[in-house]
């Protein structure tokens, strides 16, 4: 029985980044295809399960396994006929069957107990798998059936005997990346918007600016996000009197983590989606900040120069730094607007209060103050990391963290 908290699949790409003097990166992949793991936690209730677990960590270290992926069973959504060499499964599942050759009818949970499996010939994109052999026996819309994969076992991350006859157990396996193997239909390589739920729905955004990939994932807000700047400076100190900095470069760059759970299997498989689609460090891509970063006091008028916020000297930190040059307008309707800043100024209205001036390029619409909820830099980021790990508590239930760093 494996421990729904303990279900964790993995995945790492491996990018070589040379980082020049003034902080610019040259970035190469290594790795084109990413490297999957996967780890389940089972706590066995009889004297055959604890057997068995402990039976396969010991003599099975590198022989190849077949694995199913218990936290991707999907239901079927046709009845199957004897005969049969197609079985239908909802599209949207059909993510969870990428770099599987087989699958496997689930019948029980007993050492008597078995499945019938089929090997896998191709997939269809309206969510119909065609198996190399014909369906042996009657199966019924509705029944599960299970992605397998092949794996190799990896030393296990701890074994302890609770009882006599009760083992705990945390298995690692290393899947098989076989490019020989049916692969799913492009068309399910893109994301899919999804709400959370139904009373709050998803901004909608371009999916693109600048040629590269808008990062459309809102914060769930369950933890904090944490925030830090990396400096281009080096500190030059011999530690007998004062100190100083030499300035490499003055573009300052954010780092953030960011941990999203998600309560539909879709939002993980569009957090994979969006990994594998910039290949871990490799490719950057564009994201709001999430943040109330500028306070927009007057409404934005059609064909105007200049957008008004409240002022807070901003123009101190950003009129130099080229990161923070677009912004993003969240509006109450849930679309949103992006505009670049070709420059921060400052005016002082007829009542003498000095106001904050973003000199704008674009502006082709009225805006009314009441209809923004909120204004965030939209910035350049890439992934701080080569490896994606998704912990399921269930099987719609996931938590994954997303580190990133603007470039």
């Amino acid at each position: 029985m494996a421990d729904e908290d303990q279900i964790v699949e993995k995945f790492q790409f491996k990018t070589d980044i040379i980082t020049a003097f003034d902080g610019s990166e040259q970035r190469s992949a290594l790795r084109s295809i990413p490297r999957r793991y996967l780890s389940y936690k089972y706590t066995s209730t009889a004297a055959w399960e604890a057997q068995y677990l402990r039976m396969l960590t010991s003599n099975q270290q590198n022989s190849v396994m077949y694995i199913p992926m218990w936290h991707r069973a999907t239901e079927l959504r046709e009845d199957i006929a004897v005969g049969a060499f197609y079985l239908k499964v909802p599209p949207k599942r059909l993510w969870g069957f990428r770099g599987s050759s087989s699958c496997w009818f689930y019948y029980g949970d007993s050492s008597a107990s078995s499945g019938a499996y089929y090997d896998i010939l191709a997939y269809n994109q309206d969510g119909s798998i065609r198996v190399k052999k014909y369906i042996s026996s009657v199966k019924e819309a509705g029944n599960m059936v299970l992605p397998v994969m092949q794996a190799v076992v990896q030393p296990e991350d701890s074994m302890a005997a609770m009882f006599s006859n009760d083992t705990n157990m945390t298995m690692n396996f290393e899947i098989i990346v076989d490019p020989t193997f049916p692969s799913i239909p492009a068309f399910y390589d893109y994301t899919t918007n999804i709400s959370y739920t139904p009373d709050r729905p998803t901004y909608t955004m371009d999916e693109k600016y600048n040629a590269l990939e808008i990062l459309n994932i809102e914060p769930t807000w369950g933890d904090d996000i944490s925030l830090g700047h990396t400096k281009n400076a080096d500190k030059l100190d011999n530690e007998t009197g004062p100190f100083s900095y030499y300035v490499k470069s003055t573009i300052i760059s954010e780092h953030r983590s960011m941990d999203i759970m998600t309560t539909q299997l879709e939002e993980a498989d569009n957090i994979e989606r969006f990994f594998f689609r910039v290949k871990g460090q490799l490719i950057p891509f564009y994201a709001p900040t999430w943040l109330n970063d500028l306070n927009i006091d007057k409404d934005i008028v059609n064909g105007s120069s200049y957008i008004s916020v409240e002022f807070s000297q901003y123009y101190l930190y950003y009129a130099s730094n080229k990161n923070r040059k677009t912004i993003i307008i969240f509006l109450e309707d849930y679309t949103t607007r992006i505009y670049n800043i070709t420059a921060y100024t400052t005016y002082t209205d007829i009542d003498g209060v000095v106001h904050g001036k973003l000199l704008m390029s674009g502006l082709d619409e009225s805006i009314n103050i009441n209809n923004i909820k909120m204004v965030s830099y939209l910035c350049r980021y890439r992934l701080t990391s080569d490896e994606l790990e998704v912990k399921y508590s269930t099987t719609t239930i996931a938590n994954v963290t997303l580190a990133m760093k603007e470039i």
